[in-house]
């Protein structure tokens, strides 16, 4: 978890290097809306994943003098249109969204978009035309996957060593 939690440290050192203050504002929430705070909408926070994400995010924006408003909205897409339109009304200075449906979730990104705030994905990503993201942060599962197998087989020592990590070449088992 230590790499999860650097990932997403960084889309906070991001969201800050962007320029997402610039709706100045005394202190978080400041008089002219929600200049200071960062809109999070994460798919669930039933997983451990997702958990990690909005409290590395949160601790990372407040050492940047942010605060932040992490919602789920629990896989309903309907529910994170409105979490983001609440967002759009709070005038926040930046939204990070882990999409419920990363096509049916466009509108509502285009609307932030219009309203000149920058948008961050984690995870499941919106490459849809007609959008801006400013950066998608995402795990590399195939990489992960090797890590642990590497670490499995040197945790097996003489046990493992007629055990090798290899990559399928093809779906057909002989090769």
């Amino acid at each position: 978890m230590p790499a999860l939690r650097l990932m997403f440290t960084l889309v906070a050192c991001l969201i800050v290097a962007s320029g997402c203050g610039r709706q100045a504002g005394p202190g978080p929430g400041g008089a002219a809306g929600g200049g200071n705070v960062i809109g999070v909408s994460l798919l669930t926070l039933d997983n451990p994943f997702f958990k990690v994400i909005g409290t590395s995010i949160t601790a990372e924006g407040t050492k940047h003098g942010y605060t932040t408003q992490v919602v789920t909205p629990e896989k309903d897409l309907a529910r994170q249109h409105a979490q983001i339109k609440e967002f759009i009304v709070k005038k926040v200075a930046a939204i990070v969204l882990s999409p419920c449906d990363a096509k049916g979730i466009v509108p509502a990104i285009a609307e932030a978009n219009a309203a000149g705030i920058p948008v961050f994905t984690v995870d499941i990503p919106c490459l849809e035309p007609g959008v801006e993201i400013v950066s998608q942060v995402c795990t590399d599962n195939e990489g992960g996957g090797r890590m642990a197998a590497e670490a499995m087989i040197e945790g097996l020592q003489d046990r493992g060593a007629r055990w090798r990590f290899c990559t399928p070449r093809s779906s057909n088992p002989a090769g």
